[in-house]
């Protein structure tokens, strides 16, 4: 049986840096979400998977638009269109989870779907509480990311009578190795007779034996920049004692963070360097959302004209901890300047020093 584990989707993403679509008038993150959404489906369809798991904040919040909602939808809908004889399991994440006020978009979302397994339709199930699914001779059991069903299932971990093949639910586990990652997390290691897990929350895709996180379809703060983004396809032949995995890479926006010391002015460069240094620039930021940390006027003129996004963030030269800088760039004892011209000279870095 081959497992399509989806990433998070967090459709509905809005971003500041983003702007607004002149045209629509949304802002262009929750756009961008829906492309990404359509992108991943198509190669999820390719994948003739058995089962589709989306573990998870399906929505950015439980209270999305109304165009990324039916965007959504529409997506979702033709994809399963193509995949007849797949199964599709869905549940919620912390993102989209329920309130008190608030039900859950996305089991609004599966009611406008057809029946399960109506006609040519694939059978389908949304998992609104902890339960136990059976798929092709597996028991599946969904906890939802709500902080009740969590705090259950930490307490039914206690019991030792407590048995199932695969755990899929969006919360943090321990022993990740990822640093400040799953300090509260739950411990599914140390669960008897557990033959794996399929996992939403942690952006980062993720593997230890047979526990998976697929991480994000998209990017979606600064402090995931450079991780790698797409999904996992697993083979759950009962027969491997650790399944055969693939992980399977999508195409994400770049996100750039840009700093300066605030002490740099390009307007007193020669020409020659201030247009070479100018193309570079344009060239590294192209389709990249960026944050620019710093306060040149020059820079900053360039990235609006040409970063997809911008999120400026002005510094006071007392903030800037230049060691700190070198450190992380690994170029000790050069300046600030030196730093600059690196980056000017470079256009591949996902973080860059001006």
């Amino acid at each position: 049986m081959k497992i399509c584990l989806c990433p998070d989707l967090h459709i509905d993403l809005r971003t500041a840096a983003a702007g607004r679509d002149p045209e629509i008038g949304l802002n262009r993150r929750q756009i961008d979400m829906i492309d990404a959404f359509s992108r991943f489906s198509a190669k999820v369809v390719s994948t003739k998977a058995d089962v589709v798991i989306f573990p998870g904040d399906f929505f950015h919040s439980n209270q999305p638009s109304w165009f990324s909602f039916y965007s959504a939808y529409r997506v979702l809908f033709d994809m399963m269109l193509k995949m007849p004889d797949t199964f599709f399991l869905f549940f919620d994440g912390n993102h989209d989870a329920p309130s008190s006020s608030v039900n859950s978009p996305l089991k609004a979302l599966t009611y406008c779907l057809p029946p399960s397994g109506q006609s040519s339709f694939p059978e389908w199930r949304y998992v609104e509480d902890m339960e136990t699914v059976s798929v092709s001779g597996f028991d599946f059991f969904i906890v939802p990311g709500r902080n009740q069903c969590i705090q259950s299932f930490q307490k039914i971990l206690k019991d030792d009578s407590f048995k199932c093949d695969v755990v899929s639910g969006h919360f943090a586990i321990t022993d990740t190795g990822i640093p400040y990652y799953g300090r509260q997390g739950i411990d599914l290691f140390s669960v008897k007779n557990l033959k794996g897990a399929f996992l939403g929350d942690l952006h980062i895709p993720f593997r230890r034996g047979n526990v998976f996180y697929s991480g994000a379809l998209e990017r979606t703060t600064f402090g995931e920049e450079g991780r790698e983004v797409g999904f996992w396809l697993i083979d759950m032949t009962p027969y491997y004692e650790e399944w055969k995995a693939e992980f399977v890479p999508l195409d994400a926006r770049r996100l750039i963070t840009i700093h300066d010391a605030a002490i740099i002015d390009l307007s007193k460069q020669p020409k020659i360097i201030l247009d070479s240094q100018r193309m570079r620039i344009e060239k590294a930021v192209e389709g990249c959302l960026v944050r620019y940390k710093g306060n040149d006027q020059n820079i900053l003129a360039i990235l609006r004209e040409h970063a997809w996004g911008l999120q400026h963030e002005p510094v006071q030269v007392g903030q800037v901890d230049l060691e700190a800088i070198r450190r992380k760039t690994g170029k000790k004892g050069r300046s600030i300047v030196d730093l600059w011209n690196d980056f000017a000279s470079s256009c591949m870095l996902d973080e860059v020093v001006i």
